[in-house]
């Protein structure tokens, strides 16, 4: 699955997202019928199987409009669950070829990326269709790092840690020689400089970390060695990368990276740490966090740079913002004295050093940007945590489920998994209809969009982009633009909003939906859209009384261009309202 190539807007990681999903399925489902293994319960599982009923509950208590988002929140955790619980009862069940499997998958997936890498960063592709590398290589811009067929560098850069990772379990089990050992190790560690990733340097020192902490007594020392020396010769060549790059007739994609200054996550920690204070109890449910950015938009404008953030780049952040303050840090310190815990039994179970490696990689890379968004990243994680369960004590008491419930949860995940697929791709389709007509790229095609079984919130985006805004919409139809607006926070769903607002004479949630608007498009899209607001009060002398509010933000702190996530959706042209589009 981190092989599958990267896919359109708007769910830029579906296809990856899928693949695991059906991964996931299927293993539970082989674990039925192939093993005697029952289903362990813990602690932790039990937890995780309660937090699938969270988004429900936040969606009855108003947090998350719609029911798709609450739908799909749940099954992102249930499938962590599952995977959690696959690890466990491999623990459980003293069985290592799990585990083995899982590192080379990781090992595999992080080495053929490599080839990828190399083509992308030598320029060796082709933007024509019909052209082979088309096939099993996704073109990048001239500006961008080499990501593999993810797409996203500090992602592949994890991945590949993962995958280093991997090789130096299968040679602490003495299943590599030492030659193929660093062969192999020198290969992904070329992919982790291609991708320039400070967060993967961050990373590889950690695992260096925990290794000489786990394994300085015992034989493994040289793996030890490895890492720092693969860590050094990474840094000598970042530092160069721009030189060698220009050196071999290919353009650098900017300065080097050791030294680049990028301060847009200090402005949205900034602008998130306001939307905390605004709900701090309950949060803003457990769904992407652009509700909680644009939460003191209206209230303190200069917070803002123009710029969509609907993740807050720090794991933190979103658990404090998915449930609150009291839930959300009583949550984290849990998970921290687990972590603690684990560090602990390291000198009694020094192997265990490699699957918490994996996880420490992921929190650190969490702390930074939002690998924790991801179920290709977060199942693995899964397992690894149910892997790292103490196993029981000899003759002590272990609950669980029967071994058909490997059969339930596997046939629900490939179930939940083709009902959202069935939702998601005929909406990509529109939505990909939607972005060329408002780019003024063709006409509408006389296509309905058909209303979903699951994922409403996606439907109700659709619907709103093309709804013919008029005076004396009623209750109902504001408040159902107001929750769909709340729910997907794009540009146009905000001007869709405002201008609702505005024709329905509430004058001051207009300028709410304004400023909320601003805080994402900066000076040169608040400029464009005077122009779009001046030409509509022509045409709805109702909105004459509300004037579009100057952009009131600032620059960011940043001297290079963030790799923060984009805009989703077009913005709205001069042209036309987004709102109005037909």
């Amino acid at each position: 699955m981190w092989l599958v190539p990267d896919h359109p807007l708007p769910w830029v990681a579906f296809q990856h997202e899928l693949a695991m999903a059906v991964v996931l399925g299927v293993c539970a489902i082989v674990l039925a019928w192939q093993t005697r293994w029952r289903v362990p319960l813990s602690v932790f599982g039990g937890v995780l199987l309660l937090m699938m009923a969270v988004p429900w509950a936040q969606w009855l208590g108003g947090l998350i409009p719609k029911t798709g988002t609450a739908a799909v929140s749940c099954a992102y955790v249930g499938a962590v669950a599952v995977a959690f619980f696959v690890g466990h009862a491999a623990r459980v069940n003293q069985h290592r070829r799990l585990i083995d499997i899982v590192f080379a998958a990781l090992v595999m997936a992080a080495a053929l990326n490599v080839p990828v890498q190399w083509i992308q960063w030598l320029r060796w592709f082709s933007w024509n269709p019909d052209s082979w590398t088309m096939l099993l290589v996704t073109p990048i811009h001239s500006s961008s790092r080499p990501g593999g067929m993810i797409l996203q560098p500090n992602q592949l850069a994890t991945l590949q840690v993962w995958g280093l990772i991997g090789l130096s379990w299968f040679r602490y089990h003495r299943m590599l020689s030492a030659s193929l050992f660093v062969l192999l190790f020198a290969w992904i560690g070329v992919g982790i400089g291609l991708t320039e990733s400070r967060t993967g340097l961050l990373e590889m020192g950690l695992v260096a970390g925990l290794l000489f902490f786990s394994l300085k007594d015992k034989p493994g020392r040289d793996i030890f060695a490895t890492w720092v020396v693969a860590t050094g010769l990474i840094i000598v060549g970042l530092w160069f990368m721009p030189e060698l790059t220009f050196s071999i007739g290919v353009q650098p994609s900017g300065p080097s990276r050791l030294t680049a200054i990028e301060g847009s996550r200090i402005d949205a920690w900034r602008a998130f740490g306001a939307g905390i204070l605004e709900r701090p109890w309950f949060g803003y449910g457990l769904t992407d966090g652009a509700e909680a950015y644009l939460a003191a938009a209206h209230t303190r404008p200069d917070f803002y740079i123009g710029q969509r953030f609907v993740h807050a780049h720090n794991a933190i952040i979103d658990v404090v913002i998915w449930f609150g303050v009291p839930l959300g840090i009583s949550l984290l310190v849990a998970l921290g004295a687990w972590a603690a815990k684990r560090l602990i039994e390291l000198p009694r179970r020094p192997e265990s050093v490699f699957p918490l490696a994996v996880l420490g990689a992921l929190g650190l890379h969490a702390m930074l940007e939002l690998p924790h968004q991801f179920l290709f990243f977060m199942a693995p994680a899964g397992l690894f945590a149910g892997w790292l369960m103490p196993p029981p004590a000899s003759g002590a008491r272990v609950y669980s489920l029967p071994r058909s419930a490997w059969a339930v949860a596997g046939v629900t995940t490939l179930a939940v998994a083709a009902g959202i697929s069935a939702d998601y791709f005929p909406y990509r389709e529109r939505y990909t209809e939607w972005r060329y007509e408002n780019s003024r790229v063709g006409k509408r095609p006389d296509t309905p969009v058909n209303p979903p079984r699951i994922l409403n919130q996606i439907y109700d985006e659709l619907v709103l982009y093309r709804l013919p805004l008029r005076q004396g919409m009623s209750a109902g139809e504001l408040a159902w633009v107001s929750d769909t607006a709340h729910s997907v926070n794009t540009p146009p769903a905000l001007y869709a909003a405002a201008k609702a607002y505005a024709l329905a004479g509430d004058s001051e949630t207009a300028r709410m939906w304004m400023q909320r608007y601003n805080a994402i498009t900066g000076t040169e899209g608040v400029r464009v859209i005077h122009w779009i607001w001046r030409r509509d009060q022509a045409a709805y002398p109702a909105l004459a009384a509300v004037a579009w509010p100057d952009f009131g933000g600032h620059d960011s702190l940043s001297r290079s261009a963030p790799e923060a996530q984009p805009n989703i959706g077009p913005m709205p042209l001069p042209a036309s309202s987004p709102a109005s589009a037909e």
